[in-house]
């Protein structure tokens, strides 16, 4: 059950209260003058080391902080930024960091935070459209802005963090000292719905929106992870994420910087972490799992048993889904009384919800290893039934959120919108103080992701997160991927998280991605569905498939004889497929069993299936055998964890199944992931969609996408065996496919391509490139396109160009060296083209190769021979 550490009113800093009655920046000047000699920042300090050696580290106090913030302000002021100015601040963790954004609270500027992650062009973009007039960084990114003229068209007032000029800008010492001379101004005063701050959203999946950050939205976020993480000003906080040491200094507590960069927190050296954790007995620590999984690794090989960090009493993590292997490790590793959170949030909304690893994991058993079952968890955690398809448990609302589950569309929600039934899968809509009341300068996008409320007119409207989940009779939200990457089919719409977590619990399987390709006419998916299976047999004509697990017939008369599954159907209401969101799901991220091959096992109608790991959980267990006539209603039972939604119902002719529900059509079974049928056009979402649309036009009146309505899923997996032969990927294909069959949400995922290495976010090495992914199993499963003539010419130049090389080569050898200069000098700039000019190309052609699945070898030699006419087209 998840916990929330009290803590008691004399720890909290002053009460919980005064963050409502005060500003960011007039908080850090209280506790300022409550505790001006207390370590407010702890960092490393720059400046080469040794190998292996830990670094140095330096600290600033609460006084010395507030007065460089006070003198930072009164420069800043004197130079041009004031209240509303809008500030690109670059700069890298650290004193310098904090100080600027607190001395631009105090001035009532505002910060415009950009993730360098997200590439040079998507953050010259934001800048763009955001219409900055002041721009504090490093020499290097004022390099950058000379360079983008146009989108730092509007700087007046430039500040360089180096200590010479550069151009017209003024050095930070320089401002500094420019308010020291003129004495501190008061801190300008700040209504609780002024604008605060713009952070921009990464941008993974659609353009970088720029996100509205008020005082009311910071003091709010402040005040609930507060009450969630029993922080107080007692604490010292390890800080990986600079939000959460502003969070600090408002907090009063010390922060310790972490000693690793930013931008590749999964290469940071976890010894190095351990030693400031036991250096400064930090006590509470916020990490994304790129830092958490080697950490955890680290302490369980540093000693048997527990470590001694007997100070950290809690870990929270976020910024990515969290394996539970992970979260179980940390469990096993770090004293019992340490509490580990995971947190669920968005750039819009920090933080949502929050579970605890006992209830996500279970209570540990107190054994050696620290528990049973998966991952060392115990038997009554959410993260258990992951492996069933029910998605990611991500914990209950925290306090001041409210939370609802809306119809999926991909256009706008107007009029009336009903919020969705527990159990039924929807977009997850969040409201509350915490949460960004708009975008910047983007009505499009307002338009798009806030709802009003018609029962609070006046009250903030609910944000459309673009997530996928539900809620369960306990209040719990379960996460099931991201809308824009559900994929849809003509049966229904699949769910990435829902569907990988059934795949990702096979031993052999290190993490699995759920992509959309376009159908082709003749594949069997897209409108009526996919009429017949791709292992075992069947036959569209008769109307009957069969796979290893499941035997289905369905005649003509709409009757269908399934064997039941542990699965609830839900009614998604007309023309529109049932889906039955077990009640189950886990943390996140990979959950892999301990050691033991999932085998296929074959089975008769209305027969039990069960396929088990070593854990000795059932990944399946069918019911007893359940039919449906039109309009009948059906309730599917099994095991315990499953649960029946209130008045679920039929749609026509379905019926749930181990495997399936099969949907008749004429004399012929079209295949339905949870029975039913649904039209690529239609509107159709699984597990709750909005009003159905006009043939071509999706929910929300915008115009449908025939490609995305008939997509044809394929699941790419990475393995744990990076060099698994082609009999033994063969073996583990037909495991994968028994899964699939014997898991609702799976059924109709009958394709899987063996990936080398998934591209991945470098900032957090957790988040998969699922487009680069779909555009690889394209080019997997679809005949090769010819090359164009120009194309083809464009080849034979780096081809005559080492033909060339080659050929002059073997006449200087056979007759001499010409003696006329000009066809020595084109062997000479040949030579340096097709050697150094391929080359320095191998950087960039790599990561392109590696995402379209050709090894390392091969892309270096092909880059070298065809330099980039040959990656520039993957």
């Amino acid at each position: 059950m998840a916990t929330t550490t009290a803590t008691p009113a004399a720890a909290r800093p002053a009460a919980a209260d005064d963050l409502g009655a005060h500003s960011l920046a007039g908080l850090l000047e209280r506790n300022a003058r409550a505790f001006p000699d207390k370590p407010a920042v702890i960092h490393p300090a720059a400046g080469p080391r040794r190998d292996g050696a830990s670094p140095a580290y330096r600290t600033l106090t609460y006084g010395r902080l507030q007065q460089a913030v006070e003198e930072l302000a009164a420069g800043l002021t004197r130079a041009g930024i004031t209240k509303g100015t809008k500030t690109v601040l670059m700069a890298p963790p650290g004193p310098e960091l904090f100080a600027l954004a607190f001395a631009l609270f105090r001035v009532g500027a505002v910060p415009v935070v950009v993730d360098p992650g997200m590439g040079v062009r998507r953050m010259l973009h934001c800048y763009r459209t955001v219409g900055a007039e002041a721009f504090i960084g490093p020499p290097l990114a004022h390099a950058a802005r000379l360079l983008g003229r146009r989108a730092f068209a509007g700087i007046r007032v430039p500040v360089t963090l180096g200590r010479h000029r550069l151009g017209r800008a003024r050095t930070l010492a320089a401002v500094r000292a420019l308010g020291a001379r003129g004495g501190a101004a008061a801190p300008v005063a700040a209504g609780r719905d002024d604008l605060l701050m713009i952070g921009f959203t990464t941008g993974s999946t659609g353009p970088a929106k720029g996100v509205e950050y008020t005082h009311r939205m910071a003091l709010s976020a402040a005040r609930q992870i507060e009450a969630v993480h029993g922080r107080t000003r007692d604490d010292t906080s390890l800080v990986t994420l600079p939000f959460y040491g502003v969070l600090d200094l408002v907090y009063g507590s010390t922060l310790v910087l972490a000693p690793l960069a930013p931008s590749r927190v999964a290469q940071a050296d976890p010894a190095l972490v351990v030693d400031a954790l036991e250096r400064f007995r930090v006590t509470t620590m916020f990490a994304s799992p790129a830092l958490l999984g080697p950490l955890a690794a680290h302490l369980a090989a540093a000693a048997p048993g527990r470590h001694p960090l007997p100070d950290l009493r809690c870990v929270v993590g976020g910024g990515a889904p969290v394996p539970d292997t992970t979260v179980a490790a940390l469990r096993r590793a770090l004293d019992p009384r340490a509490r580990i959170h995971v947190t669920y949030g968005a750039t819009e909304a920090l933080p949502i919800t929050s579970i605890e690893a006992e209830e996500l994991l279970g209570p540990e058993d107190g054994g050696e290893g620290g528990g049973s079952g998966v991952g060392g968890a115990g038997s009554g955690g959410t993260a258990a039934r992951a492996a069933e398809g029910a998605g990611t448990c991500v914990g209950r609302p925290v306090p001041g959120i409210g939370l609802a589950v809306l119809p999926v569309t991909d256009g706008p929600l107007t009029g009336s919108v009903p919020h969705l039934p527990t159990g039924r899968v929807g977009e997850i809509a969040v409201r509350g103080d915490c949460v960004s009341p708009r975008y910047h300068h983007s009505p499009d996008a307002d338009r798009l992701h806030k709802v009003p409320d018609d029962t609070d007119p006046a009250g903030p409207a609910w944000h459309r997160t673009g997530d996928l989940g539900y809620l369960d009779d306990d209040g719990r939200l379960w996460f099931c991927g991201r809308s824009a990457q559900r994929v849809r089919t003509g049966t229904g719409d699949l769910h990435t998280v829902r569907c990988e977590g059934v795949f990702n619990a096979h031993p052999q399987v290190r993490r699995t991605a759920l992509v959309g390709i376009p159908a082709s006419p003749d594949s069997g998916w897209g409108r009526g569905g996919r009429t017949t299976t791709r292992s075992g047999t069947g036959s569209g004509g008769t109307g009957t498939a069969r796979g290893a697990t499941e035997s289905s017939v369905a005649a003509g008369n709409g009757n269908t004889s399934t064997a039941a599954a542990p699965t609830t159907a839900t009614d998604n209401g007309p023309a529109h497929s049932a889906t039955p969101p077990c009640e189950t799901t886990g943390n996140g991220t990979p959950r892999r069993p301990t050691p033991a091959r999932v085998s296929a096992v074959s089975a008769p109608a209305h027969s039990a299936t069960t396929v088990s790991g070593s854990s000795g959980r059932a990944a399946a267990v069918s019911g007893s055998a359940a039919s449906a006539a039109p309009g009948s209603e059906t309730v599917v039972g099994g095991s315990a964890g499953s649960t029946s939604a209130p008045g679920a119902t039929t749609a026509g002719a379905r019926a749930g199944s181990a495997a399936a529900g099969m949907a008749a059509e004429g004399s012929g079974t079209a295949r339905s992931r949870t029975g039913g049928r649904g039209s690529a056009g239609d509107g159709t979402a699984l597990g709750g969609s909005a009003t159905a649309a006009p043939p071509g036009v999706a929910p929300g009146g915008v115009p449908a996408d025939p490609r995305r309505n008939r997509l044809r899923p394929v699941v790419c997996v990475e393995t744990v065996d990076e060099d698994l032969d082609e009999a033994a990927w063969q073996r583990l294909t037909a495991e994968l496919r028994t899964l699939a069959r014997t898991h609702a949400p799976t059924t109709d995922l009958q394709e899987f391509l063996h990936h080398p290495g998934f591209p991945v976010d470098i900032r957090h090495n957790a988040k998969i490139g699922r487009e680069e992914l779909a555009r690889w199993a394209e080019r997997r499963l679809t005949p090769p396109t010819p090359l164009t003539p120009r194309q083809r010419a464009a080849r034979i130049v780096p081809l005559a160009g080492w033909a060339y090389l080659v050929g002059g080569a073997v006449w200087a050898a056979a007759f001499g060296v010409p003696e006329a200069r000009l066809p020595r000098l084109l062997w000479w700039a040949d030579a340096v083209l097709s050697t150094a000019g391929h080359a320095v190309q191998i950087p960039l052609a790599l990561p392109r190769a590696r995402t379209a699945g050709i090894g390392r070898p091969a892309a270096v030699g092909l880059t070298m021979l065809y330099g980039a006419t040959w990656w520039r087209q993957l």
